[in-house]
């Protein structure tokens, strides 16, 4: 990464003598991006990439511009809650399609989506937008097969409804993980139907805010128009970073994935440990574990977890309906010892927040 910035602030020189704005992208680092979707087996081009600050910016973007208040947005339950957030806040309705518990299928994580539940669900609601985490799905570590990618591109294609796929933890699977399926775009016959998003932050570093849109090329100009509302253009010196590091990126991946998967190994084994009768998922890749609870107190177990000098998210933030009470994500982006550390301080409140659960369960009855 500082070699990336050392290499991109000699780069920038060259670019001082312009004005700067570049509304679409910096063209190098649009053109790394579709060389990227190309290798991957989807022909792209450089007019295709959109470069926004991040996929949350292209996400909030695209649903801004492809949907009007009231309008149904189809996601998976549970997902990424900050995109529950924008929903609320841009007054959307989600429609939201339940994932089968991985741990059902001896640990398979491509169990997760039940094609004939979410055909059923864009046939019923008619959405005009579906919101998809395809690769290591947050918060379940979740990895869709490539004949359920297919199949929920014909359906989506069947309900009219435009399927934004977040490929932000594609670049973050653990070593030794099989070949990932192809991106969902790869399915979409005539290029309109899937818009992929993606992202830095994860394969490289949170700070690094520059993801982007991968859409036909008129989608690409009608989102940019929308874009200079209110944001002209991305930083040049950060776009610069970005294009150093895709341009050699394999030992930067390397390095995040083994860290992410020495986290988890980690995490899986503190909790096994300590808290035996929590159930981790076993993801092949990604940031976080979605831990099963023996009862429903997540919620109270978030109250209590900063008197223990932790922060957590209860399952009920990933869903757009209060459930999921005894879900729990936990992130394995830091450190072994403070994983193992934090572990210790969620076991000795434990106990406290099952018997708070279960001693309020009458009055909630009453």
């Amino acid at each position: 990464m500082a070699a990336a910035v050392v290499a991109a602030a000699a780069d920038l020189t060259r670019y001082l003598p312009t004005d700067g704005y570049h509304p679409f992208g910096l063209p190098v680092l649009r053109q790394a991006i579709a060389e990227r979707y190309a290798a991957a087996g989807v022909p792209t081009t450089a007019e295709q990439i959109l470069v926004t600050s991040g996929a949350q910016h292209a996400f909030t973007l695209i649903l801004g511009e492809l949907s009007a208040a009231g309008d149904r947005v189809l996601i998976e339950c549970p997902t990424y809650p900050v995109v529950l957030d924008a929903l609320r806040a841009r007054r959307r309705t989600a429609a939201p399609v339940g994932l089968a518990d991985p741990r059902r299928a001896d640990g398979n994580p491509e169990s997760a989506w039940d094609v004939d539940l979410f055909s059923a669900t864009l046939r019923q609601t008619a959405p005009r937008l579906g919101y998809l985490i395809p690769e290591f799905q947050n918060p379940t570590g979740a990895l869709m097969d490539t004949e359920t990618r297919e199949a929920l591109v014909a359906a989506a294609r069947s309900a009219r409804t435009l399927l934004l796929t977040d490929e932000s933890f594609r670049d973050v699977p653990f070593p030794g993980t099989a070949a990932l399926p192809p991106p969902m775009a790869s399915f979409d016959e005539g290029g309109t139907r899937v818009l992929s998003l993606g992202s830095v932050s994860k394969s490289f570093w949170g700070g690094l805010r520059v993801g982007w849109i991968r859409a036909a090329p008129p989608l690409v100009q009608r989102l940019a128009a929308a874009r200079a509302l209110g944001d002209m253009a991305g930083p040049i010196l950060d776009q610069l970073v970005v294009t150093q590091l895709l341009s050699n990126p394999a030992d930067a991946l390397a390095l995040q994935r083994s860290r992410l998967a020495t986290g988890a190994a980690a995490l899986q084994a503190a909790l096994a440990a300590q808290l035996p009768a929590w159930r981790p998922t076993r993801p092949q890749g990604g940031t976080s574990l979605w831990v099963k609870l023996p009862g429903p107190f997540a919620t109270d177990l978030a109250l209590l977890a900063p008197s223990a000098g932790v922060r957590i998210a209860p399952g009920p933030r990933f869903g757009p309906d209060g459930t999921m009470e005894s879900y729990l994500r936990l992130p394995f982006t830091t450190t072994p010892e403070r994983l193992v550390a934090g572990v210790s301080r969620l076991a000795t409140i434990a106990d406290r927040a099952a018997q708070g659960a279960r001693s309020s369960l009458p009055g909630w009855l009453a």
